[in-house]
């Protein structure tokens, strides 16, 4: 008996309710198949997808965005060589120096003693230093943002302005 009022008790303690749905017998009667739709290729589907950015008719990326232009690469640019140990890539000084011309406005910071996300962090160095152009934050590993300024001045103030703090925590900014 007592396992029975055990059971009887778990019972009513159980508070989901299931609903069985019985299947439909099978009949006699020929049943009839909806019709087959053709299969929807995927450039039909990408022509009719329109976005949200296509509907407004204006472009939502910022200016100096549409403006970053690529490293242009030459042949004698970068060399690839094999080795034992795999490839490895030579890259010319002229090369070089391209590529660290679109990073010369930029900073490297860490938040010492704590750890902020992407979102504050991004928003919290736009309202700090309010900068007269526009400012790119890049998340890198282990509390480590990257910061590329489009205004010269801007970047100065960065460097030499401060000492800055975010949510108490110091804010270290290295060129």
């Amino acid at each position: 008996m007592g396992d029975k009022t055990q059971e009887a008790e778990e019972a009513d303690r159980s508070t989901k309710k299931v609903r069985i749905r019985k299947q439909p017998e099978p009949s006699s009667e020929p049943t009839q198949e909806p019709p087959q739709t053709p299969p929807v290729q995927p450039e039909a589907a990408e022509e009719r997808r329109v976005s949200y950015r296509d509907k407004l008719g204006t472009s939502m990326k910022a200016d100096w965005l549409a403006k970053e232009e690529e490293v242009e690469c030459s042949p004698g640019d970068i060399i690839v060589e094999y080795g034992p140990c795999g490839p490895s890539l030579d890259l010319s000084a002229d090369f070089k120096e391209r590529l660290a011309k679109k990073w010369e406005l930029a900073v490297v910071l860490k938040v010492m003693g704590r750890s902020i996300s992407y979102r504050v962090i991004s928003a919290k160095l736009r309202s700090m230093w309010l900068p007269t152009g526009h400012i790119k934050v890049i998340d890198l590993d282990n509390d480590f943002f990257l910061v590329r300024f489009t205004e010269r001045s801007d970047y100065l103030r960065c460097l030499t302005q401060g000492p800055w703090t975010i949510f108490g925590a110091a804010l270290c900014v290295q060129s």
